[in-house]
Parts: C-alpha cells; sequence; structure tokens
C-alpha cells in the first residue's frame, strides 16, 4: 500500500511539472482592438521597405530602428475607408515570437496621433512566410513588437488586394 501512495505521489508531482513546463512556453498572441486604434490613426499607407535582408534574432533589443529613407509609400488609403480596414485589420492575430529583425517589402504603416506608428508586413524568404509587426515611436525607435502574423498570412493578402488593389 506504501509504495501505491508513493507511485501515485510521484506521478502526480510529475503530471503537475509537465504541465507547467507545456503550458509555460506558449507564446502571447497579441490583438489590436479597433475602438483603440479607430480614434487615433491619422492615416493608412501602403509602403514598400527595402532595408536590406532580415536576419533571424532571438531578442526584442535586436530588432533595428525603421529606416524611414529605405521606404517608399505606394498608397495612402483614402480616409472615408479607414474605419472599415481597422475593423479588417484587427481581427489579425499576432504570435509574440520573434524571427526577424526588421520588416521588408510591401508594407502596411498605420500612422497614429503624436507620429507613432505600426508596420505590418509578410516577409517572404527561405521558403518561409511569416509576418512582422510592430509599434515604433515617431524617429523610428522600436517602441512595441507586437509579433508575427499567427498563421495570418492569406488574411492579410487578402487585406491588402481588398484595400490597395493587386500589388506588385
Amino acid at each position: 500500500m506504501k509504495t501505491f501512495i508513493k507511485k501515485s505521489v510521484y506521478l502526480l508531482m510529475l503530471t503537475v511539472l509537465c504541465t507547467i513546463f507545456l503550458t509555460s512556453c506558449d507564446p502571447r498572441v497579441n490583438h489590436l482592438k479597433q475602438e483603440d486604434l479607430q480614434p487615433i490613426v491619422e492615416k493608412v499607407e501602403l509602403i514598400d521597405y527595402q532595408n536590406g535582408t532580415p536576419q533571424r534574432i532571438k531578442k526584442n533589443e535586436e530588432i533595428l530602428p525603421f529606416a524611414f529613407e529605405k521606404a517608399e509609400v505606394l498608397e495612402t488609403l483614402d480616409n472615408s475607408k479607414i474605419d472599415e480596414f481597422l475593423e479588417d485589420f484587427t481581427y489579425l492575430s499576432f504570435l509574440q515570437l520573434i524571427v526577424h529583425d526588421r520588416a521588408l517589402g510591401k508594407a502596411i504603416k498605420i500612422t497614429l496621433q503624436e507620429g507613432e506608428f505600426i508596420i505590418c508586413c509578410l516577409i517572404e524568404m527561405e521558403k518561409v512566410r511569416c509576418g512582422f509587426t510592430a509599434i515604433y515611436y515617431p524617429d523610428g525607435a522600436l517602441k512595441y513588437y507586437l509579433g508575427r502574423l499567427d498563421g495570418e498570412t492569406e488574411r492579410y493578402s487578402e487585406l491588402i488586394e481588398k484595400y490597395f488593389g493587386e500589388v506588385k
């Protein structure tokens, strides 16, 4: 009987430890809220951001500042469409896993009051598609890394096509 109790206690401890280890490693998923963004969005642009080849990183501190001179505005969304755009954009979810040190290619730039801005792009390299989404201060310094697109690459592509047309 004593052996059975010991085995049960060990099994229970092992189960608790496994549960803690397996659930504590889940990365955080971020969502932007339409009601938070709507009153502070000044403009939405589609940009082409060519700032070299993104490098794989492991820490937020390694994310590069936004280089304004490397960004070309391709199109600015009409102000009358911003609310509808934000409704669709806020359905995207961002997995807080750091993969690359910068955005690349076609990106959505959402400029907020006070000059802060959000950059959201889909990076396609090395046969991998993942996103990069971050909030920057007006001077281009990183404020907060939101994450990569969490299985939302198709929805993101549809969003670009819906509001900016087919982008080459």
